[in-house]
C-alpha cells in the first residue's frame, strides 16, 4: 500500500478521459459526482501532462481525487483543430437513431485526413459489448432515439448520466455573473427570468477553430436571427457582444 492509498478504501476507480477538453471536463465532472457520494471511492484521473498543468489553475477536486499522467501524446490542446478540412454536403441516412445528415456535420473521421483513424474507432467500437457497462454524457429525454437504437444493438447495460457540465455549482452565483464587470445578475436569474423553451444555447467548444469572416457571419445570423440566447465563448466575448449587442441575450467568456 502507497503513502498516498486510504486504507478504508472501498472501490478504486481509474479514469482515463480522451486529453481534449470536451472529454476531460465532462469526465471530471462526473468523477466529482461519484466523489460525493462515498467517501471511500478514490478515483484516479490520468492525464497528459499539458493537461496536468491546465487543471492546476483550476479549483481542487474534492480529496479522493488525486492525478496521474502520461506524457503528451498528442499535439497541444491549443491550435490542434486549427487545419480541420471543408466538407462535402452528401447525406448519410443510414444510421440508425439519426436523421439524415451532411458529411460536413459529421467527425472528421469519415473522411479527409480523418480516414486514416478510422481504424483506430472501428477497434474501440469493437470492444464495447466486452465492457460492463458503457455510460453516455447525454440526456435521454434530448436523444432518446439514438440511445434507443444502441441498447438495441448492443447487450451492455447503457445508461445517459448527463448533463456533464459542473451543475452542482449553479448555486455560486458568485462565477455565473452575466456582465462580472458590471455586477448584473446571474445567468441563473436570468435564464429563469425569460419565456419557456425561448434560449438558443451555443458553444463551439474549444476544438473546432473557424476563420475570422466565418465567425462573423456565424455572430450576424444570430444576431438577424432576433433569438434569445446563451452564448458561452473563449477569448470571443467581446467581439460576440459588440456584433450582438441588446436585450434577451446573454454571454459568458468561459
Amino acid at each position: 500500500m502507497g503513502p498516498n492509498d486510504n486504507p478504508t478504501t472501498i472501490c478504486h476507480v481509474v479514469a482515463i478521459p480522451y486529453p481534449g477538453r470536451g472529454h476531460v471536463n465532462p469526465m471530471m465532472n462526473f468523477c466529482k459526482l461519484l466523489s460525493s457520494k462515498r467517501d471511500e471511492i478514490l478515483i484516479t484521473f490520468i492525464v497528459t501532462e499539458e493537461w496536468l498543468g491546465i487543471l492546476s489553475s483550476e479549483p481542487k477536486p474534492p480529496a479522493n481525487i488525486r492525478f496521474a499522467t502520461i506524457p503528451n501524446v498528442i499535439p497541444s490542446e491549443i491550435g490542434r483543430a486549427a487545419d480541420v478540412p471543408e466538407r462535402g454536403n452528401e447525406l448519410v441516412n443510414y444510421i440508425p437513431g439519426i436523421p439524415p445528415t451532411r458529411i460536413a456535420d459529421l467527425p472528421t473521421l469519415f473522411h479527409g485526413d480523418g480516414v486514416k483513424t478510422v481504424h483506430l474507432t472501428c477497434d474501440a467500437v469493437s470492444r464495447v459489448p466486452k465492457a460492463q457497462y458503457l455510460l453516455l454524457t447525454s440526456i435521454y429525454e434530448l436523444e432518446s432515439q439514438t440511445i434507443d437504437a444502441i441498447k438495441s444493438a448492443i447487450p451492455t447495460p447503457i445508461y445517459s448520466i448527463g448533463p456533464s457540465i459542473p451543475y452542482f455549482r449553479l448555486g455560486d452565483n458568485s462565477s455565473l455573473s452575466i456582465d462580472s464587470q458590471n455586477g448584473e445578475n446571474s445567468y441563473v436569474q436570468w435564464l429563469d427570468s425569460q419565456p419557456k423553451s425561448s434560449v438558443l444555447y451555443i458553444s463551439q467548444g474549444s476544438f473546432l477553430s473557424v476563420s475570422r469572416t466565418q465567425m462573423d457571419e456565424i455572430i450576424a445570423g444570430v444576431d438577424m436571427s432576433g433569438v434569445r440566447f446563451l452564448w458561452v465563448t473563449r477569448g470571443e466575448a467581446s467581439r460576440i457582444k459588440e456584433g450582438c449587442g441588446g436585450k434577451d441575450k446573454s454571454i459568458q467568456e468561459a
